[in-house]
């Protein structure tokens, strides 16, 4: 497969490895963290806020793990994988789920369609079930550990942290589902769950006068939690630092609005205070900085979208630095008297 030798492009919104590798947008390699992790960890989570680019690291690992060497072209994972297995991958993503329902409806779905391509016939048997027998058909027919990926894997959990009922019904599925990787964990190269919040830990939370257990699957607490070990820590670049900033204005009384679309492109922030409006786009110092921010801002004609709102406007145009790990420069323009 051919990757682009053109002008690279910034990857924004990008969240799939062979698109950002076969369509000339800028990557910062860190194919040898991801190898790392592949290859350190059976059981490993990796916490992060949404758009900290754990959907793009999930893909990432799809494609080593199936052995798509051409992507990796030019990158460290040359260096360091010799033997490029292909093995059979079961990525699951649980974002934009929100009830048991909804989740035993894409998990039926999903388990049916590797059901097929590994021609077993689809049955009525219990998740757990369905799971062991497609890790062990993988294994027969290539020889080799599956890899399982589970991206935003508590995203129905964080959407119904408040709802009882809902919250049992969608424990019992985790349950139904996730100890199967104990189980056939000699068919397994590697389990990777990507997520907000870790409830693997017994802890409960207050739901007015009450109290609901968190605790899903405790035969996964042996899984690594891999979210504040030092080597992994660049792994999301830009996306770290918006969400602090997201909460600083936040607590500021701001309403939020984040990756507003408008005509020529998405707003990575905009807060608007009672008094006046800004609207943020942040750069790393490798894409750009403040000035590609800033030019960014005034190409795509950000600012265009608030100037009938009758309050000041500002733009900000911020640079963070992949050394330094905080803000190293800005720019603030006035829009409007």
């Amino acid at each position: 497969m051919k990757i682009e030798k053109q002008k690279k492009r910034l990857p924004l919104g990008i969240q799939n490895f062979e698109e950002l590798r076969t369509g000339g947008y800028h990557y910062v390699d860190k194919t040898d963290m991801v190898w790392d992790l592949a290859n350190a960890y059976k059981f490993c989570f990796l916490s992060r806020p949404r758009r900290f680019g754990k959907s793009l690291l999930a893909s990432t690992l799809h494609s080593y793990f199936t052995g798509q060497k051409d992507l990796f072209q030019g990158l460290k994972m040359m260096e360091l994988e010799k033997e490029w297995a292909k093995r059979q991958v079961f990525h699951f993503d649980f974002s934009g789920i929100s009830t048991a329902d909804e989740l035993e409806s894409y998990m039926n779905y999903r388990l049916s369609e590797f059901e097929k391509k590994l021609g077993l016939e689809p049955e009525k048997k219990t998740y757990k079930d369905r799971m062991l027998f497609l890790m062990q058909r993988a294994y027969e027919q290539t020889g080799e550990q599956v890899a399982v990926l589970v991206d935003e894997y508590d995203a129905p959990l964080q959407n119904t942290l408040f709802i009882g009922n809902e919250q049992e019904a969608l424990k019992t599925v985790y349950r139904d589902f996730f100890p199967c990787f104990k189980t056939g964990s000699h068919l397994l190269k590697c389990l990777f769950l990507t997520g907000i919040m870790k409830f693997f830990a017994e802890q409960s939370v207050s739901v007015g006068a009450e109290r609901t257990q968190l605790s899903l699957f405790s035969v996964l607490n042996t899984v690594v939690n891999i979210s504040f070990k030092k080597e992994y820590a660049t792994m999301a670049l830009e996306e770290r630092f918006v969400f602090i900033v997201k909460h600083i204005f936040y607590l500021c009384y701001c309403e939020l609005e984040e990756e507003r679309h408008v005509a020529k492109g998405r707003i990575d922030l905009v807060a608007h205070h009672p008094k006046c409006i800004l609207v943020m786009e942040m750069k790393m110092d490798a894409a750009g900085g403040a000035s590609a921010a800033e030019e960014q801002i005034a190409d795509r004609h950000y600012a265009d979208a608030y100037t009938a709102e009758g309050k000041p406007l500002f733009t900000i145009s911020m640079e963070f630095s992949t050394e330094q790990r905080s803000m190293t420069d800005y720019e603030v323009h006035q829009v409007n008297p």
